[in-house]
């Protein structure tokens, strides 16, 4: 879990554009599940704590599913509002554009002869109902803010999920690492 999320923490500098907000979020997720991981694992003795961590882990690792549900709702809205924007190295541009004619008709810059391509920059229009390179600058834009709000509605969600079943957590369940000084019924018997 550690390595994968090490992993996952590696690949974000380049996932999806590399926005410094899907940076950040990518960074977020994966430090808050490797720490509700190791707080688990630390509290694996104490039953209820070790399953309120681990359920916030798994909680965390929901997020991608509820990530790609928003992008694909919010690529729809930002196409119906028109006028949203991501920006592309012009290397990036002219991969995902193959025709060269159709590439330096629509962005001239990036067809400069003597630009540097994975220097130069050009702003594409986010339109999930146009071509390859419009669809790719609508999940550009979405990815960002699909990834906080999937990140924000998992949490709020577990903690209010934790808080309403505390009682049903807190009654002994007769595992084996659950300490006996912790039972309440042996208590109430003295």
């Amino acid at each position: 879990m550690i390595l994968s999320n090490i992993g996952g923490m590696i690949v974000a500098r380049r996932a999806f554009g590399g926005e410094v907000n899907s940076q950040s979020a990518y960074y977020t997720i994966g430090a808050l599940s490797i720490s509700c991981g190791v707080m688990g694992i630390s509290q694996v003795r104490n039953t209820p704590e070790h399953r309120k961590w681990m359920m916030r882990m798994v909680s965390f690792f929901g997020v991608a599913v509820t990530t790609r549900i928003l992008a694909l709702i919010s690529q729809q809205i930002i196409t119906d509002i028109g006028g949203f924007y991501s920006v592309w190295r012009c290397d990036e541009l002219l991969s995902v554009l193959t025709d060269a004619i159709e590439a330096e008709s629509r962005y001239p810059l990036c067809a400069a002869s003597g630009m540097n391509t994975s220097r130069t920059f050009v702003a594409v229009l986010a339109n999930a109902r146009s071509d390859s390179l419009g669809y790719g600058s609508a999940v550009r834009v979405c990815q960002g803010m699909a990834l906080w709000f999937a990140l924000l509605f998992h949490t709020v969600g577990m903690e209010f999920y934790l808080i309403k079943s505390e009682k049903a957590n807190s009654q002994r369940r007769g595992f084996v690492l659950e300490p006996r000084d912790n039972d309440q019924d042996s208590t109430l018997l003295s």
